[in-house]
């Protein structure tokens, strides 16, 4: 199973993804801003990364940014409540430029999370 990262400022999001990842054998790391999730992703070997868009701190599209720098081979899902860089250019879609695989909207859909991290397990194994 994957070391997974979830970083959300969000209590209750980290919690309700927390389950979801556990009750499906995964390892979890959480962090509630983007500066502890940096700290994280020196200090373990992660797989995947989960990141909320805006949070204290580092945002997510820094997070993003700097997560490529430590290691370039981490899959990364970005999530968000909403919001738009540009009229034409939500965040998401702007994570997505940056290096992340999936991205969406919250509230998540467990099923469709999970697919998204079988997919960049597999992808993993397969690299």
């Amino acid at each position: 199973m994957a070391s997974i990262l979830v970083a959300d400022d969000s209590f209750v999001e980290r919690v309700t993804i927390e389950r979801i990842l556990l009750t499906n054998g995964h390892h979890i790391y959480k962090a509630g801003n983007g500066g502890e999730a940096i700290t994280i992703l020196r200090e373990n070997e992660i797989d995947i990364l989960i990141t909320d868009i805006f949070m204290p701190e580092v945002d997510g599209v820094e997070l993003i940014m700097k997560t490529r720098k430590i290691n370039k081979r981490i899959g990364i899902i970005a999530i968000s409540g909403g919001g738009r860089l540009i009229k034409d250019l939500s965040y998401l879609e702007y994570a997505k430029q940056l290096g992340a695989v999936f991205s969406f909207r919250k509230p998540i859909d467990g099923k469709v999370l999970l697919g998204a991290i079988r997919h960049l397990a597999e992808s993993l194994v397969s690299a």
